[in-house]
């Protein structure tokens, strides 16, 4: 969540150490395993008939609109470093080309990126994990990659990223092995 969130929106929102951070509580909120989720996951165009249940709740859609556009205004008034802009800097660029695209569908493209990638990516990695525990020798191998790579444990670059091919490919096979767009919507 901290990644996508300084990637997306130059936002620092520390998940790790304050998990009572209501930016936190209510992104996870989503996924608490609510009805409203478990029944948008197993059939996804279902929710619309069922109107007592509501996904996702009121006062987190709230917060995130709420949020969102409050974000929105900030960014808005602030002169960006060039060489620090992110996913939200474009999106309000492209508005400016652009008149129909809304606040609303602007905000609407904020949720819909974190969600995405918060749901990928923790699946993404839960899998690494799982095939890492299952093969101990390609964990080793990962491990020698990553060790032999970095120059500076404290200060990891994009240019040590960039080394470590062994992890790139032990990443790839695992997006091969499990996809992660793995919901398919079906409309007659």
């Amino acid at each position: 969540m901290n990644a996508i969130a300084a990637v997306t929106f130059s936002l620092d929102i520390d998940a790790f150490d304050d998990p009572n951070n209501k930016f936190v509580e209510s992104f996870t909120g989503c996924f608490n395993g609510s009805l409203g989720f478990n029944l948008m996951m197993a059939f996804p165009n279902i929710l619309k008939y069922l109107p007592f249940v509501e996904y996702p709740p009121k006062k987190i859609d709230n917060y995130f609109v709420q949020f969102s556009r409050s974000l929105l205004e900030k960014r808005r008034k602030q002169i960006r470093n060039p060489e620090e802009l992110d996913f939200l800097d474009s999106w309000l660029e492209s508005q400016k080309a652009n008149p129909k695209l809304t606040d609303d569908l602007l905000i609407s493209q904020m949720i819909i990126f974190l969600i995405t990638g918060f749901e990928t990516s923790a699946y993404a990695l839960t899998f690494a994990m799982y095939l890492f525990a299952t093969h101990p020798q390609m964990q080793e191998k990962a491990y020698r990659d990553v060790i032999e790579n970095i120059s500076d444990p404290d200060n990891v670059t994009f240019e040590d990223y960039h080394k470590m091919k062994y992890l790139e490919a032990a990443i790839w096979e695992t997006l091969r092995l499990y996809p992660m767009d793995f919901v398919t919507d079906r409309v007659t």
